[in-house]
């Protein structure tokens, strides 16, 4: 238990530096960029890329496509740097949710220490899941930090996937940190960091409380509660380019996006309508990009993304549920055999 605790301790610190040496101030984070701004010491590829790179069929490329995998990093020699394939089939909240646990295998030095004991033959059972778990305690802290979970009073598992960009089921199991241990004083640790680190973040901006009252009555409160607060906002149709991509982002209403972007930059939600889908015999993802109206994917029945969140009122008018149907995540080996 002692061993457990220093390894939960070990992961929020290093979270936290972590935070600082990418000068992370804004949330959600969007993992990828994390790569591309260490460009020089961490290659970010999907499997597309990777078997472009070093050959389609290779047992990396293949690891990475298995039912059960979404990445692999490793420590290239050759390049002096740390390679992860990400599988791209998943759903995009997967995604972040994997590269930061990636980052956490790469910033808590389970890649270089353990590499040698995964290629001969695999890791011990029991230590293989206490640096799966704490890769994913690292991942928590750095997308969702306990401290500003708790000082913007967030507790449904709905404001936290709005908030950080977590999918539901890494929402849920972050509300059950936070009723679980959330006051432990282990936290205290980050807080005056963490304050500093979001400040502009956590900073008030005027708030409408009646969106149809032409700006009246305000009042102030921080970025991410008008996220929140603004949930409700549903739209028949999202109007889209010819590639499928939004026009302005049904959430926030931010139309200011960069060419090649996939995400919202202000509130972080996904810019296409993809299908939320995994099939259930495979695990992989419908993938198809649908239309601004559709609620359920033409190509497979399931629910869009769109509606699984909430931004597209039913075909018969009515409120949809605020859920996603993405599958569980919990930690994939850092090295896949």
């Amino acid at each position: 238990m002692v061993r457990q605790a220093s390894r939960f301790t070990d992961a929020l610190q290093a979270a936290w530096l972590f935070t600082s040496l990418a000068q992370l101030n804004w949330l959600p984070i969007d993992p990828s960029s994390i790569y591309r701004k260490f460009r020089d010491t961490c290659l970010l590829l999907d499997s597309a890329q990777a078997a472009e790179v070093i050959g389609n069929g290779h047992p990396l490329v293949e690891a990475v496509r298995r039912p059960n995998n979404d990445a692999y990093t490793f420590f290239s020699h050759d390049r002096s740097m740390y390679v992860t394939i990400f599988n791209e089939k998943r759903y995009p909240a997967r995604i972040r949710w994997t590269l930061a646990h990636e980052i956490g295998h790469i910033v808590l030095g389970h890649v270089q220490r353990y590499e040698a004991y995964c290629i001969h033959g695999g890791l011990e059972p029991n230590k293989h899941r206490a640096l799966e778990r704490q890769a994913n305690d690292f991942a928590a802290e750095l997308l969702a930090p306990m401290y500003i979970i708790r000082r913007l009073k967030l507790s449904e598992p709905s404001d936290l996937s709005r908030v950080f960009g977590l999918s539901t089921e890494a929402a849920t199991n972050r509300v059950a940190d936070l009723r679980r241990k959330g006051d432990k004083p282990v936290y205290d640790g980050g807080r005056g960091f963490l304050q500093a680190q979001y400040a502009e973040f956590l900073s008030p901006v005027a708030l409408c409380s009646n969106q149809f009252s032409n700006g009246l009555p305000v009042h102030l409160a921080s970025y991410a509660e008008r996220v929140v607060n603004d949930r409700m906002q549903q739209h028949s149709s999202v109007d889209t380019n010819e590639n499928g991509r939004f026009l302005a982002c049904p959430q926030c209403g931010n139309k200011d996006f960069a060419d090649d972007a996939n995400y919202c930059r202000l509130c972080g939600i996904p810019l296409y309508n993809h299908c939320t889908a995994l099939e259930t015999t495979f695990v992989v993802q419908c993938g198809e990009v649908n239309r601004g109206d559709a609620r359920y994917c033409e190509f497979c029945g399931a629910e869009t993304m769109l509606f699984s969140k909430g931004l597209l009122v039913s075909w018969n008018g009515t409120t949809a549920d605020n859920h996603t149907n993405d599958d569980a995540w919990d930690g994939v080996p850092f090295l896949s055999t």
